[in-house]
């Protein structure tokens, strides 16, 4: 990736549909791979939200594809805490300097430890559709980033397959 090297600060960006903030957190480039860049977090990684600051007590890391419209996030293996794999669908990453930025369009995946896979906020993502105005084509997007995701989590494809565990080395060396 041009402009990034392995250990490089970075920054994911999230807004929702309009541009009013979302989320806002800072990781270490940790390089790219299958389809993507991973950036990684240490435990006690601060997001940033439009009404709250969190601190989060677990290593992770993040996949920013560059195709997909997705952003998802592994929780640390060796963590008792927070899911696994988080996924929030979103537009198609595009990237400005050390910062990828997405629109978050409401639906998220979880796989829970148990290996159950979750769509959460559809609630959401139908009001927010209609009183954002949602164009048809990222609706549509939308869902089928859902569905595509959603089977390469439970088939363990992709990004979501085995072999995390050499990104997390280095974020639980950090102090």
């Amino acid at each position: 990736m041009q402009g990034r090297n392995p250990g490089d600060s970075c920054r994911i960006v999230g807004t929702k549909w309009g541009g009013s903030a979302h989320f806002e957190m800072s990781g270490a480039f940790l390089g790219a791979g299958e389809g993507g860049s991973w950036i990684g977090m240490a435990a006690g990684w601060i997001m940033e939200r439009a009404t709250r600051t969190l601190t989060i007590p677990y290593a992770c890391v993040f996949h920013v594809p560059e195709r997909g419209g997705y952003l998802a996030r592994f929780g640390d293996p060796e963590s008792a805490v927070g899911a696994p794999v988080y996924v929030d669908i979103t537009t198609i990453p595009t990237w400005t300097g050390r910062s990828a930025h997405v629109v978050d369009l409401d639906l998220d995946l979880v796989r829970e430890r148990d290996g159950r896979v979750t769509v959460l906020d559809e609630d959401e993502f139908a009001a927010n559709s209609a009183r954002l105005d949602y164009p048809a084509e990222v609706i549509a997007a939308a869902r089928h980033s859902l569905g595509e995701v959603r089977a390469m989590i439970i088939e363990r494809a992709g990004p979501f397959g085995a072999g995390l565990t050499e990104l997390f080395a280095p974020l639980r060396a950090t102090p």
